[in-house]
């Protein structure tokens, strides 16, 4: 599905890290917030070196914290985001998106997501 929308997107932090996922490594993600103030997770590549790359072809996907945070501690399969790069809300082709969505979403402190707006941008589809 892919939806044209009107954002912009800042980056909030450097790479974080989550912690280990069964073997694979910590999960590295960063923190984008748009315009609005609404909170967003990009999934970076699982390793340990400091120039962690992009997840794949899905490097582009930032994930709307707002519409996954009530959703965290059940499996999240195949999750949309906005594309980074064109501005598209696509459906990610990825499951494992969804199990580092909702890895990184478990780490998250109410009191840090309650920060940035709460808006959800499946509202607008």
């Amino acid at each position: 599905m892919l939806i044209p929308v009107r954002l912009q997107f800042t980056l909030i932090n450097d790479v974080q890290y989550a912690p280990k996922l069964r073997g694979e490594g910590r999960l590295a993600y960063q923190l984008w917030q748009d315009q609005y103030h609404g909170l967003y997770v990009q999934i970076l590549r699982n390793n340990e070196q400091p120039n962690t790359e992009q997840l794949g072809t899905f490097s582009c996907l930032l994930f709307p914290v707002a519409d996954y945070w009530q959703q965290k501690d059940t499996p999240i399969s195949f999750p949309y985001g906005v594309c980074l790069e064109t501005k598209l809300v696509k459906k990610s082709i990825n499951n494992n998106d969804g199990g580092f969505l909702r890895a990184v979403l478990l780490i998250l402190v109410p009191e840090m997501v309650e920060k940035y707006a709460s808006y959800r941008i499946s509202q607008y589809f």
